[in-house]
């Protein structure tokens, strides 16, 4: 009499169903995470690229504004690039004047125009190619100023050597001079025969004693 051992045969076969779709869906999961990753890391050197291409652009109008050559310029804004922003793979391009936008063809606006490359790491699963390449574009320049101009200063103490700070200005016809620092005391403006509160920087008339604005005192 045969007899068979009921531990053998307690529950149903399996067909194995579960190893086969993992190792079909493997891949899906990876892409997936790739585009998580990947996607993110990639978000981050648009970032980078973007603040290299507005410091190249800012730095090449600074030049241009201390009345430096175009290659001067266009010199100092590749090396901000590939240098200060440790971004030596970087393609850079300086067009002074820009060759688009609204300010293209002005010789005191510089345009930066960035190419950075990038490999990804999982995303590539998708079928996506490994090699990819982060753009900006950034344009920085100066023009003189028109009616209603003024200055604001953000200063909110005093010189670090103590005293007073003041600003003189000359040939000034129309703006006030807006001052939000934490100094006591009103900042007046002999042009516009106003003065402005040191708290909120709101304009009051001359003889006020509190700022309409946030009530503080201006005396």
């Amino acid at each position: 009499m045969v007899r068979r051992d009921p531990s053998r045969h307690s529950g149903p076969k399996r067909t194995g169903k579960t190893l086969v779709l993992f190792a079909l869906l493997l891949p899906l999961l990876l892409g997936m995470v790739g585009l998580a990753i990947d996607g993110g890391l990639l978000l981050a050197a648009y970032r980078q690229t973007q603040n290299a291409a507005d410091t190249a652009a800012l730095s090449a109008a600074y030049d241009l504004l201390n009345n430096l050559s175009a290659a001067s310029a266009t010199t100092t804004g590749t090396t901000y690039v590939q240098t200060n922003n440790n971004m030596a793979n970087a393609t850079v391009t300086i067009n002074i004047p820009p060759s688009s936008g609204p300010h293209a063809g002005s010789a005191s606006f510089a345009e930066a125009l960035i190419s950075y490359p990038y490999q990804t790491s999982f995303i590539q699963l998708l079928g996506v190619n490994t090699n990819q390449t982060v753009g900006a574009r950034a344009v920085a320049g100066f023009e003189g100023s028109t009616t209603g101009a003024g200055i604001t200063t953000l200063q909110q103490s005093t010189t670090s050597g103590g005293g007073n700070v003041g600003i003189m200005m000359t040939g000034l016809t129309q703006g006030p001079v807006s001052v939000a620092s934490r100094v006591p005391g009103p900042i007046s403006s002999p042009v516009m025969n106003k003065k402005f509160c040191a708290n909120c920087g709101k304009s009051m008339p001359v003889k006020a004693i509190f700022c309409p604005g946030c009530g503080e005192k201006a005396d």
